[in-house]
C-alpha cells in the first residue's frame, strides 16, 4: 500500500492510500499433455494445465512445416512428412514477460511408403495354399485382402497365406495395404495370380 499526500506553503493533505499489487513471470507451464499417436497428416492436441493469472500462452515447433497455432493453454497440430523428432515448446505469458518454457520432444509416425513388391506364387493350381509377403517396416501395420471374394486369407503382419482350394479358375488380385500407428494408409501393392 502507498500513502499519498499532497503539499504546498499551507501544509500536507490528508493522505490516500493506492493499493499496489506486485507480480512476477509466470513458473514455467506444468507438462505437456500429448495425444497417444502422433503422425503426419493427423490433428493432435497438446495442452497445460490453465494458469489462471497468465494472460496468455506462447506455443513453437521446431519442425517448421507442422501447422496450427493458440494463444490458450491448449493447440491443435498437425505434423507434416517431417521425420522429426520436433521439439514442441510452450510459455507462460503476462505483464511481466515470458515463463521458462515447457518443452516435448515427438517424433511422428510418418504416411508408410508404398510396400516392397509382394513374393508369393503367380501361378498355381486351385488345390492348396500360397504364402505371400512383404519387406516389414517397423511401426507399420498391412492388410491383405484378395479380390474376387473366394480363397480363405489369414494374415500375420507383412504376411499372408491365402487358401486356393476349391476357387473357381480366374485372375485374383492380392493387395497388401500399409497404415502407421493412426491408421493412415499409405499406397498399396497389388499382385495378379491366376
Amino acid at each position: 500500500t502507498l500513502n499519498v499526500t499532497a503539499s504546498n506553503e499551507c501544509g500536507t493533505s490528508a493522505a490516500t492510500q493506492i493499493g499496489v499489487t506486485i507480480i512476477d513471470v509466470r513458473p514455467m507451464p506444468g507438462a505437456i499433455t500429448r495425444p497417444a499417436f502422433v503422425c503426419e497428416g493427423s490433428a493432435g492436441n497438446f495442452t497445460v494445465i490453465n494458469d489462471a493469472l497468465a494472460t496468455g500462452y506462447t506455443w513453437n515447433v521446431t519442425c517448421s512445416g507442422w501447422t496450427g497455432a493458440s494463444v490458450t493453454n491448449a493447440i491443435t497440430l498437425t505434423p507434416d512428412a517431417n521425420p522429426g523428432p520436433c521439439l514442441i515448446s510452450v510459455t507462460a505469458e503476462n505483464q511481466c514477460g515470458s515463463s521458462a518454457a515447457r518443452t516435448l520432444f515427438v517424433t511422428p509416425a510418418l504416411i508408410p511408403s508404398q510396400p516392397s513388391p509382394i513374393s508369393g506364387p503367380v501361378q498355381l493350381c486351385p488345390t492348396g495354399l500360397g504364402d505371400y509377403s512383404v519387406t516389414s517396416v517397423n511401426n507399420v501395420n498391412y492388410t491383405w485382402t484378395v479380390a474376387p471374394a473366394g480363397p480363405g486369407l489369414t494374415q500375420v503382419g507383412a504376411t499372408s497365406q491365402i487358401d486356393w482350394n476349391g476357387v473357381a479358375p480366374g485372375v485374383y488380385t492380392v493387395t497388401a495395404t500399409p497404415a502407421n500407428r493412426c491408421a493412415i494408409a499409405g499406397p498399396t501393392r497389388t499382385l495378379q495370380v491366376t
